[in-house]
């Protein structure tokens, strides 16, 4: 299970939401993907559903973000 930091989370007419770095023609984008959250585990919420093994969350500067937005990842 997943466990992504609170501030990750966004909210949006009663629906959880994180961001994923998703590549689209050899750029990553930001791609808002709606998840079902699970239990807090201290500064943060396990993820019952919506993300696969690999994807890269987006955890700082959230409040920023536009889906569809190029973002560049750490380490990229």
């Amino acid at each position: 299970m997943a466990v992504v930091p609170i501030l990750a989370i966004t909210r949006q007419g009663g629906q959880s939401f994180v961001y994923v770095a998703r590549q689209q023609d050899g750029h990553f984008i930001a791609s808002q993907t709606p998840v079902v959250l699970g239990d807090t585990v201290g500064n943060s919420y396990s993820i019952a559903s919506g993300l696969s093994a690999g994807d890269k969350v987006i955890v700082s500067s959230t409040q920023f973000l536009v889906n569809g937005m190029p973002v560049l990842p750490m380490g990229a």
